[in-house]
């Protein structure tokens, strides 16, 4: 951090007198001995003329020296902590893994998705359209008989699920849509675990490990860890720990495929132990930048149950 330092002049005020005023446009030159300035403590020229003294004389006259000016003390400048190597790296790999990351801005997809949990177990095929501008709408169809069982929509606030059969919408604010979505979050952070483009957040102490082609990119209280492939700069697992150094949520990507321009894992593995929740997803197609996409749910609003989650 550097310091600036400012300095100031000291300026000396004179008061305006007669005497001063003698001396300045008189220079000294009449006949008569002058009085000219005394430098130094208590030193007198020969060319002062003593004065006769009064009938009280002046006694025990204090001379006052100027007050001695104690200069201040400049402090060094305070440079900012220097960064481990460790830390060093992890700067630049996030750096790399975010001019790597595609940008996603209109697509459709075909995935198989496997949902294991206490509350649904599922076999489905999903069917989603994504707009930057205007939100992530999916269908779930039943593999086994092909029929759509739910629709959903996420936008930049709000979450939307249709459910077909038993005739209700549930929506409320994106923060809850994690009981209701098998992948949920804002609209970017949804595309980026589908797709394998997560970047590590800032706000973090970040550091890194490269051991051969893989990278281990790692928060320093260890409740973050990201496995890097080190030539695409693309991650491959992600794992998440509480306070106790205990999982709670992990994502493993596979197969690495180009769909048009865009390299995305084929396959994408999400386990959540405490919740004893597994989704599994499989990738089919991705369709890159499509003319125009409905991001209506085709709904009666007068025909189902409204159900808000607050």
């Amino acid at each position: 951090m550097n310091s600036n330092m400012f300095f100031s002049s000291t300026f000396v005020h004179f008061r305006w007198t007669p005497f001063l005023a003698f001396i300045i446009f008189t220079g000294c030159k009449s006949a008569q001995p002058c009085i000219e300035p005394v430098y130094g403590a208590g030193t007198q020229s020969a060319w002062i003329k003593p004065s006769e003294p009064t009938s009280t004389p002046i006694e025990n006259v204090a001379i006052v020296n100027p007050p001695i000016t104690t200069p201040p003390q400049i402090e060094p400048p305070t440079l900012p902590p220097q960064k481990s190597a460790e830390a060093q790296l992890a700067e630049e790999i996030i750096a790399r893994m975010e001019m790597a990351r595609p940008r996603l801005h209109r697509l459709t997809a075909t995935s198989s998705m496997e949902i294991d949990s206490p509350e649904l177990e599922q076999s489905v095929t999903a069917q989603s359209r994504y707009d930057f501008g205007k939100g992530l709408y999916t269908s779930y169809r039943a593999t086994a008989i092909n029929f759509e069982g739910a629709r959903s929509l996420v936008t930049r606030d709000s979450f939307f699920v249709y459910n077909r059969i038993e005739k209700e919408l549930i929506y409320g604010p994106i923060t809850l849509a994690n009981r209701f979505l098998p992948v949920s979050g804002t609209i970017e952070q949804i595309m980026a675990i589908l797709t394998g483009s997560v970047v590590p957040e800032n706000g973090f102490s970040w550091e890194a490990f490269q051991n051969g082609g893989q990278i281990l990119l790692r928060t320093t209280d260890l409740r973050q860890q990201f496995t890097v492939d080190a030539r695409s700069y693309r991650v491959s697992k992600i794992e998440l720990r509480n306070s106790k150094n205990e999982l709670t949520e992990q994502i493993i990507y596979h197969e690495p495929t180009t769909f048009g321009s865009l390299l995305i894992p084929r396959r994408v593995e999400m386990f959540q132990p405490f919740a004893k929740r597994t989704v599994k997803i499989y990738h089919r197609n991705f369709d890159l930048n499509p003319e125009s996409l409905s991001f209506d749910l085709n709904i009666d609003r007068k025909k189902v149950k409204l159900i808000p989650v607050r």
